[in-house]
Protein backbone atom coordinates (compact mmCIF):
# COMPACT_ATOMS: atom_id res chain seq x y z
CA UNK A 1 0.00 0.00 0.00
CA UNK A 2 1.41 3.47 -0.92
CA UNK A 3 3.02 5.76 2.12
CA UNK A 4 0.82 9.16 2.55
CA UNK A 5 2.64 12.43 3.20
CA UNK A 6 -0.11 12.15 5.90
CA UNK A 7 1.53 8.91 7.16
CA UNK A 8 5.12 11.13 7.49
CA UNK A 9 3.72 13.56 9.23
CA UNK A 10 2.41 11.98 11.55
CA UNK A 11 5.63 10.33 12.48
CA UNK A 12 7.52 13.11 12.88
CA UNK A 13 5.03 15.74 14.23
CA UNK A 14 5.35 17.88 11.57
CA UNK A 15 2.67 19.07 8.86
CA UNK A 16 1.81 17.62 5.59
CA UNK A 17 2.80 20.87 3.72
CA UNK A 18 6.39 20.81 6.03
CA UNK A 19 6.86 17.05 4.81
CA UNK A 20 5.71 18.25 1.18
CA UNK A 21 8.54 20.46 0.98
CA UNK A 22 11.20 18.63 2.64
CA UNK A 23 10.81 16.42 0.26
CA UNK A 24 10.64 18.25 -2.88
CA UNK A 25 14.20 17.70 -4.26
CA UNK A 26 13.62 21.21 -5.60
CA UNK A 27 11.67 23.54 -3.71
CA UNK A 28 11.15 27.31 -4.93
CA UNK A 29 13.47 29.19 -2.37
CA UNK A 30 10.48 30.21 -0.36
CA UNK A 31 9.72 27.23 0.21
CA UNK A 32 12.40 25.73 1.83
CA UNK A 33 12.90 23.83 5.18
CA UNK A 34 16.16 23.44 7.22
CA UNK A 35 18.49 20.69 7.30
CA UNK A 36 17.96 19.09 10.41
CA UNK A 37 14.10 18.91 9.36
CA UNK A 38 14.52 17.84 5.97
CA UNK A 39 16.97 14.63 7.64
CA UNK A 40 14.29 14.11 10.20
CA UNK A 41 11.64 13.91 7.62
CA UNK A 42 13.83 11.70 5.08
CA UNK A 43 14.76 9.39 7.96
CA UNK A 44 11.37 8.10 8.60
CA UNK A 45 10.17 8.46 4.60
CA UNK A 46 12.69 5.80 4.53
CA UNK A 47 11.62 3.57 7.42
CA UNK A 48 8.19 3.66 6.03
CA UNK A 49 9.23 3.01 2.39
CA UNK A 50 7.91 6.18 1.33
CA UNK A 51 8.18 6.15 -2.54
CA UNK A 52 7.28 9.91 -4.13
CA UNK A 53 4.84 10.08 -7.10
CA UNK A 54 7.36 11.02 -9.61
CA UNK A 55 4.52 11.34 -11.79
CA UNK A 56 2.98 13.53 -9.88
CA UNK A 57 5.89 15.87 -9.46
CA UNK A 58 6.24 16.44 -13.04
CA UNK A 59 3.01 17.11 -13.98
CA UNK A 60 2.88 19.76 -11.20
CA UNK A 61 6.40 21.42 -12.83
CA UNK A 62 4.36 21.15 -16.34
CA UNK A 63 6.50 18.49 -17.63
CA UNK A 64 5.12 15.18 -19.11
CA UNK A 65 6.33 12.42 -16.41
CA UNK A 66 7.91 10.24 -19.11
CA UNK A 67 11.55 9.98 -20.02
CA UNK A 68 12.35 10.58 -23.20
CA UNK A 69 14.89 8.33 -24.30
CA UNK A 70 16.73 7.58 -27.94
CA UNK A 71 18.35 4.22 -29.17
CA UNK A 72 20.18 2.91 -32.26
CA UNK A 73 17.53 1.40 -34.18
CA UNK A 74 19.47 -2.43 -33.84
CA UNK A 75 17.11 -5.64 -33.08
CA UNK A 76 19.75 -7.21 -31.51
CA UNK A 77 20.44 -8.70 -28.02
CA UNK A 78 22.36 -5.48 -27.03
CA UNK A 79 19.48 -2.91 -27.43
CA UNK A 80 17.26 -5.26 -26.24
CA UNK A 81 19.10 -5.76 -22.68
CA UNK A 82 19.62 -1.66 -22.44
CA UNK A 83 15.57 -1.59 -22.80
CA UNK A 84 14.89 -4.32 -20.20
CA UNK A 85 17.15 -2.45 -17.49
CA UNK A 86 15.83 0.77 -17.92
CA UNK A 87 12.18 -0.73 -17.69
CA UNK A 88 13.46 -2.62 -14.84
CA UNK A 89 14.29 0.68 -12.72
CA UNK A 90 12.00 2.61 -14.11
CA UNK A 91 9.21 0.56 -13.74
CA UNK A 92 9.92 0.06 -9.52
CA UNK A 93 10.27 4.02 -9.41
CA UNK A 94 7.48 4.09 -10.53
CA UNK A 95 8.60 6.29 -14.06
CA UNK A 96 6.87 5.83 -17.77
CA UNK A 97 9.26 5.49 -20.26
CA UNK A 98 9.11 6.59 -24.01
CA UNK A 99 11.37 5.42 -26.55
CA UNK A 100 12.78 6.40 -30.03
CA UNK A 101 14.23 4.58 -32.24
CA UNK A 102 16.48 5.09 -35.06
CA UNK A 103 19.69 5.72 -37.17
CA UNK A 104 19.73 8.28 -39.01
CA UNK A 105 20.18 12.33 -37.67
CA UNK A 106 17.14 12.87 -39.62
CA UNK A 107 15.43 10.58 -37.02
CA UNK A 108 16.94 12.35 -34.26
CA UNK A 109 15.97 15.70 -35.14
CA UNK A 110 12.30 13.98 -34.96
CA UNK A 111 12.84 12.90 -31.32
CA UNK A 112 14.06 16.48 -30.71
CA UNK A 113 11.01 17.86 -32.16
CA UNK A 114 8.74 15.42 -29.61
CA UNK A 115 10.76 16.15 -26.82
CA UNK A 116 9.94 19.72 -27.40
CA UNK A 117 6.00 19.00 -28.06
CA UNK A 118 5.56 16.36 -25.18
CA UNK A 119 7.94 18.16 -22.53
CA UNK A 120 9.87 15.46 -21.05
CA UNK A 121 11.16 15.47 -17.58
CA UNK A 122 14.23 14.43 -18.65
CA UNK A 123 16.05 12.48 -22.14
CA UNK A 124 18.59 9.22 -22.11
CA UNK A 125 20.11 9.80 -25.63
CA UNK A 126 22.14 7.39 -27.50
CA UNK A 127 23.54 9.22 -30.53
CA UNK A 128 24.96 6.65 -32.77
CA UNK A 129 28.09 7.68 -35.07
CA UNK A 130 26.80 10.68 -36.29
CA UNK A 131 26.85 12.94 -33.34
CA UNK A 132 29.45 14.70 -34.09
CA UNK A 133 26.99 16.57 -36.70
CA UNK A 134 27.49 20.39 -34.74
CA UNK A 135 23.52 21.10 -35.25
CA UNK A 136 22.53 18.46 -33.32
CA UNK A 137 24.89 18.44 -30.33
CA UNK A 138 24.04 21.57 -30.29
CA UNK A 139 20.26 20.57 -29.14
CA UNK A 140 21.21 18.51 -27.12
CA UNK A 141 23.54 21.79 -25.38
CA UNK A 142 20.49 23.95 -26.01
CA UNK A 143 18.28 21.57 -23.97
CA UNK A 144 20.55 21.10 -21.22
CA UNK A 145 21.29 24.89 -20.57
CA UNK A 146 17.42 25.41 -20.33
CA UNK A 147 17.72 23.39 -17.76
CA UNK A 148 16.53 19.95 -18.53
CA UNK A 149 18.00 16.92 -17.10
CA UNK A 150 20.09 14.83 -19.63
CA UNK A 151 22.08 11.54 -19.42
CA UNK A 152 24.17 10.37 -22.87
CA UNK A 153 25.16 6.75 -23.57
CA UNK A 154 27.96 5.51 -25.21
CA UNK A 155 29.37 8.32 -27.07
CA UNK A 156 33.11 9.86 -27.39
CA UNK A 157 31.36 12.85 -28.24
CA UNK A 158 30.96 15.06 -24.50
CA UNK A 159 29.07 17.77 -24.06
CA UNK A 160 30.50 20.26 -21.04
CA UNK A 161 28.06 18.85 -17.72
CA UNK A 162 26.15 16.46 -19.45
CA UNK A 163 27.44 12.90 -17.54
CA UNK A 164 27.88 10.03 -20.07
CA UNK A 165 27.92 5.99 -19.06
CA UNK A 166 29.73 4.13 -21.20
CA UNK A 167 31.57 0.46 -22.09
CA UNK A 168 35.40 0.50 -22.03
CA UNK A 169 35.61 -0.69 -25.58
CA UNK A 170 40.07 -0.11 -25.17
CA UNK A 171 39.61 -2.70 -22.25
CA UNK A 172 37.61 -5.09 -24.33
CA UNK A 173 40.16 -4.80 -27.21
CA UNK A 174 42.94 -5.24 -24.77
CA UNK A 175 40.96 -8.47 -23.27
CA UNK A 176 40.97 -9.98 -27.05
CA UNK A 177 44.87 -9.03 -27.23
CA UNK A 178 45.61 -10.75 -24.49
CA UNK A 179 43.49 -13.79 -24.94
CA UNK A 180 44.87 -14.66 -27.79
CA UNK A 181 48.75 -14.11 -26.52
CA UNK A 182 48.02 -16.61 -24.01
CA UNK A 183 46.38 -19.43 -26.66
CA UNK A 184 50.49 -19.24 -27.93
CA UNK A 185 48.83 -17.07 -31.09
CA UNK A 186 52.06 -16.43 -33.47
CA UNK A 187 50.40 -13.73 -35.98
CA UNK A 188 47.14 -11.30 -35.46
CA UNK A 189 44.64 -9.92 -37.94
CA UNK A 190 41.60 -8.30 -37.10
CA UNK A 191 38.36 -6.45 -38.76
CA UNK A 192 36.57 -4.14 -39.32
CA UNK A 193 38.44 -0.96 -37.96
CA UNK A 194 36.50 -0.13 -34.88
CA UNK A 195 38.31 3.20 -33.37
CA UNK A 196 39.21 2.23 -29.83
CA UNK A 197 38.79 -1.50 -29.79
CA UNK A 198 41.35 -2.14 -33.03
CA UNK A 199 43.44 0.82 -31.36
CA UNK A 200 43.69 -1.04 -27.55
CA UNK A 201 44.19 -4.60 -29.44
CA UNK A 202 47.11 -3.20 -31.49
CA UNK A 203 48.79 -1.60 -28.79
CA UNK A 204 48.78 -4.53 -26.55
CA UNK A 205 50.29 -6.58 -29.57
CA UNK A 206 52.81 -4.09 -30.07
CA UNK A 207 53.83 -3.92 -26.44
CA UNK A 208 53.91 -7.84 -26.80
CA UNK A 209 56.52 -7.33 -30.03
CA UNK A 210 53.52 -8.31 -32.91
CA UNK A 211 52.70 -5.82 -35.86
CA UNK A 212 48.75 -6.71 -36.45
CA UNK A 213 47.10 -6.74 -39.97
CA UNK A 214 44.36 -4.37 -40.04
CA UNK A 215 41.29 -5.46 -42.82
CA UNK A 216 37.58 -3.58 -43.35
CA UNK A 217 36.13 -7.43 -43.90
CA UNK A 218 36.10 -10.98 -43.62
CA UNK A 219 36.91 -11.70 -47.13
CA UNK A 220 40.21 -10.04 -46.94
CA UNK A 221 41.36 -12.18 -43.83
CA UNK A 222 41.15 -15.13 -46.18
CA UNK A 223 44.00 -14.40 -48.41
CA UNK A 224 46.03 -12.93 -45.34
CA UNK A 225 45.55 -16.38 -43.53
CA UNK A 226 46.65 -18.47 -46.61
CA UNK A 227 49.90 -15.89 -46.68
CA UNK A 228 50.65 -16.40 -42.82
CA UNK A 229 49.89 -20.46 -43.56
CA UNK A 230 53.03 -20.16 -46.42
CA UNK A 231 54.94 -18.72 -43.79
CA UNK A 232 54.58 -21.39 -41.82
CA UNK A 233 52.96 -19.45 -38.37
CA UNK A 234 51.28 -22.40 -37.07
CA UNK A 235 48.42 -20.27 -34.99
CA UNK A 236 46.72 -17.49 -35.60
CA UNK A 237 44.78 -15.30 -33.48
CA UNK A 238 42.25 -13.01 -35.17
CA UNK A 239 40.01 -10.19 -33.70
CA UNK A 240 36.52 -9.33 -35.05
CA UNK A 241 35.37 -6.39 -33.96
CA UNK A 242 31.51 -7.23 -33.84
CA UNK A 243 30.33 -10.62 -33.66
CA UNK A 244 28.15 -10.37 -36.78
CA UNK A 245 31.39 -10.23 -38.66
CA UNK A 246 32.86 -12.90 -36.92
CA UNK A 247 30.22 -15.66 -38.04
CA UNK A 248 30.70 -14.30 -41.37
CA UNK A 249 34.26 -15.16 -41.10
CA UNK A 250 33.66 -18.87 -39.44
CA UNK A 251 32.41 -20.31 -42.80
CA UNK A 252 35.53 -18.92 -44.72
CA UNK A 253 37.76 -20.05 -42.39
CA UNK A 254 36.68 -23.59 -42.49
CA UNK A 255 36.59 -23.67 -46.27
CA UNK A 256 39.93 -22.65 -46.11
CA UNK A 257 40.41 -25.83 -43.90
CA UNK A 258 41.17 -24.14 -41.05
CA UNK A 259 40.58 -25.73 -37.87
CA UNK A 260 39.20 -23.04 -35.01
CA UNK A 261 41.03 -23.73 -31.50
CA UNK A 262 43.92 -25.48 -33.55
CA UNK A 263 45.32 -22.94 -36.19
CA UNK A 264 42.87 -20.09 -36.12
CA UNK A 265 41.88 -18.51 -32.74
CA UNK A 266 39.00 -16.30 -33.06
CA UNK A 267 37.46 -13.33 -30.67
CA UNK A 268 34.48 -11.69 -31.52
CA UNK A 269 32.83 -8.98 -30.23
CA UNK A 270 29.23 -8.57 -28.21
CA UNK A 271 27.88 -11.67 -27.21
CA UNK A 272 25.12 -11.69 -29.28
CA UNK A 273 22.55 -14.02 -28.81
CA UNK A 274 23.83 -16.65 -32.05
CA UNK A 275 27.37 -16.63 -30.22
CA UNK A 276 26.77 -18.95 -27.74
CA UNK A 277 24.56 -21.37 -30.77
CA UNK A 278 26.93 -21.23 -33.52
CA UNK A 279 29.19 -24.13 -34.93
CA UNK A 280 31.51 -23.81 -33.17
CA UNK A 281 29.70 -21.12 -30.29
CA UNK A 282 32.12 -18.22 -30.73
CA UNK A 283 34.59 -16.61 -27.53
CA UNK A 284 33.78 -13.00 -27.61
CA UNK A 285 33.74 -9.93 -25.41
CA UNK A 286 30.74 -9.34 -23.10
CA UNK A 287 28.78 -5.62 -23.14
CA UNK A 288 27.16 -5.53 -19.96
CA UNK A 289 23.90 -3.71 -21.70
CA UNK A 290 21.51 -3.85 -18.93
CA UNK A 291 23.20 -3.23 -16.51
CA UNK A 292 24.04 -0.36 -18.60
CA UNK A 293 20.76 0.68 -18.62
CA UNK A 294 19.42 0.38 -14.75
CA UNK A 295 22.81 2.56 -14.12
CA UNK A 296 21.44 5.18 -16.89
CA UNK A 297 18.11 5.32 -15.50
CA UNK A 298 19.16 5.90 -11.97
CA UNK A 299 21.35 8.77 -12.88
CA UNK A 300 18.78 10.55 -14.65
CA UNK A 301 16.41 10.18 -12.00
CA UNK A 302 19.04 11.32 -9.52
CA UNK A 303 19.88 14.64 -11.65
CA UNK A 304 15.86 15.10 -11.99
CA UNK A 305 16.14 15.69 -8.32
CA UNK A 306 18.62 18.13 -8.61
CA UNK A 307 21.78 15.89 -7.83
CA UNK A 308 24.73 16.23 -9.75
CA UNK A 309 26.05 12.71 -11.46
CA UNK A 310 29.63 11.96 -12.85
CA UNK A 311 30.20 10.06 -15.94
CA UNK A 312 30.25 6.12 -15.41
CA UNK A 313 32.23 3.45 -17.66
CA UNK A 314 31.63 -0.15 -17.36
CA UNK A 315 34.10 -2.72 -18.30
CA UNK A 316 33.24 -5.40 -20.39
CA UNK A 317 34.57 -9.43 -20.18
CA UNK A 318 35.74 -12.36 -21.73
CA UNK A 319 33.54 -14.77 -22.48
CA UNK A 320 36.13 -18.00 -23.64
CA UNK A 321 34.22 -20.56 -25.81
CA UNK A 322 34.83 -23.34 -28.90
CA UNK A 323 36.81 -20.80 -31.18
CA UNK A 324 39.67 -20.17 -28.80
Amino acid sequence: MQVTLKEIAARTGLSISVVSRALNPMPDKNARVSEKTRALVMAAASELQFRPNRAAQSLKRGKSPALGIFLPEYSNRLIADMVIGMSEIASAEGVPLSFHFGLTPASYEDFFRQVRAEAHSGLITYPYAWFKDDVLASKISDYHRRGGAVLMLNTQEAVPGIPIVSIDDRMGGELAAQHLLSRGCEAFLSFPRFSLRTEAFTAVLRGAGYSPQIFESPEDIAPACQCLRKKKKRKIGIFATTDRDALKLIPILRRDAWTLAHDAFLVGYDDLCLSDVCDPPLTTIHQPFREEGRIAIRKLLRLLEGQKEESAMLKPSLIVRQTT
